[in-house]
């Protein structure tokens, strides 16, 4: 008859998590010391960073460019400036002296470019408790663990903007009568804003309502899993099975839910979706100083109402004055007495989404979103040397992509709601080592590094922990 055995572990990691919820791989959830009562795993430190990525086509790059998905210009987030560099969009000449400009210096920023250095960060603190027991089963022992996993969860998303390639028109000024020659617009945009910044910050970002935090932090309850695990290597009739393993994981939605005003907003652990999936794990002796072992595990999400900027389409006549109720749906407030000014109309019919780039669009609905199925394989070897366990591992993760749907609630519009789960497929093909050293009376310090090195769709992780651990 085996023991009862009693795991209780707390974890400390770091890391990094979009549309899609970029996150690196869950820390060990299910633990089990079969030849001991029971074991402490005292805080691990695990420290995770990723500021290169992998494209769809598997090509290494920037992380911002996985984010936003292209070169960020003015002219594809904000349709006024693209509109007005297309000749669609024309200042009124009946209007105040001040507004003639305002198609010549929309037009010409909407080349400017935004830069981005984006950096991925998280730090998880985790509570892991586990009973372990056996139980009959046709003459048969089967061991029975059920326990828990409750981690705490540190993120970081660091943005630094720049902008280039400005052009704000021409040095020529408005001299009371307009004529071929008063064209331009560098002094008229100087009288409104100080900078390109401003403008972008003042008709893009506040206009909007959206939130560019450089620095976004977020700390709370990451997903919180219960599991329920059959042991069945006493079946086996081959002494060099060593684990015969089943799980059933129940994943909690204890996350918050993001508000779509933040652009790149945390959402810890599964987003506060509800997570239900299974884990198989075989492990076999090679010898009296080598194991090998397989694991494969599959996670669903069920589907949750999810606040995101989805890009709406906007549509107009020829020679149609932007007035309050248009330069509202176009600008994300009426123009009159800002300081856009407001004598805008177009030159050409139009029929297109305000923003190519989701996370700047004008419109933040409810929607219906469905995380994708996450599967992960992992095949590892261990080998004891003495007071050292070595460990090497691969694995290999997938992610469907995800799906979404404009909720009932949402306004009336015609949405591009398929842009918002682009690049949300996802693989990663991930090495990792430890070291653990035999200390004294069944204590053990461990260290080890796990990185990502080919992947699609994904940040490129790099991860380092320590870790202490005692049985009893």
């Amino acid at each position: 008859m085996k023991k009862n055995i009693l795991v209780i572990g707390m974890l400390l990691s770091a890391a990094f998590p979009l549309g899609a919820v970029w996150q690196p791989l869950d820390s060990k959830v299910i633990e089990t010391r079969d030849n001991e009562r029971g074991c402490m795993v005292f805080p691990t430190m695990e420290y995770s960073w990723a500021y290169n990525a992998h494209d769809n086509n598997k090509n290494q790059q920037g992380l911002d460019k996985l984010l936003f998905g292209q070169v960020i210009t003015l002219g594809n987030l904000f349709l006024p400036s693209k509109l007005a560099n297309e000749g669609k969009l024309k200042s009124t000449a009946g209007g105040a002296a001040d507004n003639y400009y305002q198609d010549a210096y929309l037009g010409t920023l909407a080349n400017t470019e935004l830069n981005i250095d984006a950096e991925q960060q998280q730090y998880r603190f985790a509570v892991n408790g586990a009973w372990t027991f056996n139980k009959e089963l046709e003459g048969q022992h089967v061991l029975w663990t059920c326990g828990f996993h409750l981690p705490i969860e540190y993120y970081e998303h660091t943005m630094n903007m720049t902008l280039s390639k400005i052009d704000i028109g021409t040095s020529a000024r408005y001299t009371g009568e307009v004529t071929s020659d008063s064209v331009g617009g560098h002094p008229e945009f100087l009288q409104r804003y100080a900078d390109a910044w401003d403008f972008f910050s003042d008709e893009v970002l506040l206009a909007r309502g959206l939130l560019l935090d450089q620095h976004q932090r977020s700390f709370g309850i990451g997903s919180v899993k219960l599991y329920s695990m059959l042991d069945w290597k006493n079946f086996a009739n081959y002494k060099s099975i060593d684990a015969v393993q089943l799980a059933f994981v129940l994943g909690l939605p204890s996350s918050t839910n993001p508000d779509g005003n933040t652009i790149w907003q945390i959402e810890r652990g599964s987003s506060n979706t509800v997570q239900m999936g299974a884990q198989a794990h075989l492990a076999f002796n090679m010898g009296e100083c080598c194991n090998a072992y397989f694991t494969v595990s599959a996670m669903g999400h069920a589907a949750s109402n999810v606040k995101q900027r989805v890009p709406k389409k906007m549509t107009g006549a020829i020679a149609e004055r932007l007035n309050e109720d248009v330069e509202i749906a176009f600008f994300g407030h009426g123009t009159t007495g800002t300081k856009l000014g407001s004598a805008l109309y177009l030159s050409a019919a139009i029929d297109e989404y305000d923003t190519v780039i989701p996370f700047f669009a004008q419109s933040n609905i409810l929607t219906r979103r469905h995380l994708g199925a996450k599967i992960n394989a992992t095949f590892g070897v261990k080998a004891d040397a003495g007071p050292f366990v070595f460990d090497a591992w691969y694995t290999l993760y997938y992610k469907q992509k995800d799906s979404a749907k404009v909720h009932p609630d949402a306004p009336a519009g015609t949405y591009n709601i398929d842009l918002t789960t682009e690049r949300t497929n996802e693989t990663r093909n991930t090495f990792g080592w430890s070291s653990t050293y035999g200390l004294q009376e069944g204590a053990t310090l461990s260290i080890g590094t796990q990185h990502v090195f080919k992947a699609q769709n994904s940040p490129q992780y790099h991860t380092v922990f320590i870790t202490f651990g005692s049985t009893f």
